[in-house]
């Protein structure tokens, strides 16, 4: 899960951020009362793994994050149009051109061309599965990224709320504030989203069963594998039977998957849809023989495919600078423009060309070299991080070596206008309420927002890089009440 950006130290009281809190719901002010005078509620930062459901990998933080129907909202909005803008890309900024796809996403062409036919046959992907990463800031919702792939951590929001809500000190908080809870359910949309796309694809029989591979590397244990089969089919046969449908998942590995006559089969199921958890290299991870399978099921409509080939250019944040750059021409759709101008902030490749920032023209490796503090620094298509260098938080020598770096591999990069997130309070690990940097991860089915969940980390983390890979946050449950 992906980064981002530490807010500068600042000093704040208590009525302005009661206030803050007021904003994302009553509740959330009325949580951060209810702490003060519960000791309680500051004695746990997080789970221990064995507290967590065995699904959930990564550090779950205790304290829930509580918004109103208004909020829920914003973030449908701003989820949804990202997603939809990003989607529109390579068809309407570059024409669908697999040659002028390929030199953007610095691909070869005849990868450039089965991701443009994919989307052909998908009305632009039109069921993908994504997480926009977005930070509140004093002026709205700006997203830092938009991961396009079926793996987008963070998805298991209802375990999420399961177990937070199942403390004690948090139930003792609802009764007392008298609120109802609407924990989200990212599987149910996801769910939807798959019977949706699969009854458009494939001639519909009662039937559809969902395969979803994952990488050798990535297979459970025997025992882990069983649970998790047994969890998503108990969730998965509720939702049919509310349909008047059957169907099955199927998890295995990428070798597993068989073909005979353009249709996908698992141990003898034939498949309906397919999810391929780890898509951002699908001829490594499956090989060749896997790849002219799914393309056969996919060119003779048998097979909803999630995400597919449509990831080798969707999953890129050099997305974001194509629609920075044109949120003020005619390239892309009216609603789209205004996403861009809305969400993104500004955004450029990084290359030795001229570049407009607000009313300057400049060029931009001197921007670079002049503008360390306000600018972040990012690969265009690196998973985790890892390549992220946060201008305010970098040494100038540090800076300089990124810019370098940057140059030397012309538009493989991006620079981004830092973006500072709005001091939420939370516990830290040392027991003590203060601010924290806020990454909104919101996840989009298709067309259907499927709910959210947040990284915080500490203001006082010098590192600048909000991510749970690196260690330097938690995710915490986001839950709507009313």
């Amino acid at each position: 899960m992906m980064d981002h950006q530490m807010n500068p130290p600042r000093g704040d009281s208590s009525a302005e951020v009661r206030q803050l809190h007021r904003e994302l719901s009553p509740a959330s002010a009325a949580w951060l009362d209810f702490a003060d005078r519960e000791p309680d509620a500051r004695q746990r930062h997080g789970f221990a793994p064995f507290e967590r459901s065995p699904l959930i990998h990564y550090p779950l933080h205790a304290w829930p994050t509580l918004v109103d129907a208004r909020r829920v909202e914003r973030m449908a909005e701003a989820a949804r149009g990202m997603a939809r803008a990003v989607r529109s890309l390579p068809r309407r900024v570059l024409g669908g051109d697999p040659a002028r796809v390929a030199a953007f996403y610095d691909i070869d062409v005849e990868r450039a061309a089965g991701a443009i036919e994919a989307m052909s046959l998908s009305g632009d992907a039109r069921g993908a599965i994504s997480r926009g990463d977005f930070i509140d800031t004093g002026a709205g919702l700006k997203c830092l990224e938009l991961n396009v792939v079926a793996a987008v951590g963070g998805w298991e929001t209802m375990l999420q709320a399961m177990v937070v809500l199942g403390e004690p000190v948090v139930q003792r908080f609802i009764a007392q504030c008298g609120v109802r809870v609407k924990p989200a359910n990212s599987l149910l949309a996801f769910f939807r989203n798959v019977l949706a796309q699969a009854r458009e694809v494939v001639p519909w029989e009662g039937e559809c069963n969902i395969g979803i591979l994952l990488a050798d590397s990535d297979l459970p244990p025997p025992n882990a594998m069983e649970m998790a089969s047994a969890f998503l089919n108990g969730q998965y046969a509720d939702f049919l039977g509310a349909h008047g449908a059957r169907g099955e998942i199927l998890l295995a590995s990428y070798g597993q998957l068989e073909e005979a006559e353009g249709r996908l089969s698992l141990r003898g199921k034939r498949l309906h849809a397919l999810l391929e958890f780890n898509a951002r290299d699908r001829l490594k991870i499956g090989g060749p023989e896997f790849v002219a399978r799914t393309w056969a099921a996919l060119r003779s409509r048998s097979i909803a495919l999630f995400n597919g080939p449509a990831a080798d250019i969707l999953d890129d944040k050099r997305n974001l600078a194509l629609l920075s750059e044109h949120q003020d021409g005619d390239l892309l759709a009216p609603e789209d423009r205004d996403a861009a101008r809305r969400f993104v902030p500004w955004t450029r490749v990084v290359a030795p060309v001229e570049v407009t920032r607000g009313q300057e023209r400049v060029y931009l490796p001197e921007l670079l070299a002049g503008r360390r503090e306000e600018l972040v620094l990012k690969l265009g298509r690196d998973f985790g991080g890892d390549s992220v260098v946060i201008g305010r938080s970098a040494t100038t020598a540090a800076w300089d070596e990124a810019v370098a770096r940057a140059l030397e591999q012309p538009r493989a990069w991006v620079v981004q206008e830092q973006v500072v997130s709005r001091p939420y309070h939370y516990l830290r690990s040392d027991g003590v309420v203060a601010p924290h940097t806020v990454i909104w991860g919101l996840f989009v089915m298709g067309d259907l927002f499927a709910g959210s969940m947040v990284r915080v980390g500490p203001d006082a983390d010098s590192s600048g890089v909000v991510n749970v890979q690196q260690g330097a946050a938690a995710v915490g449950v986001v839950i709507e009440v009313e």
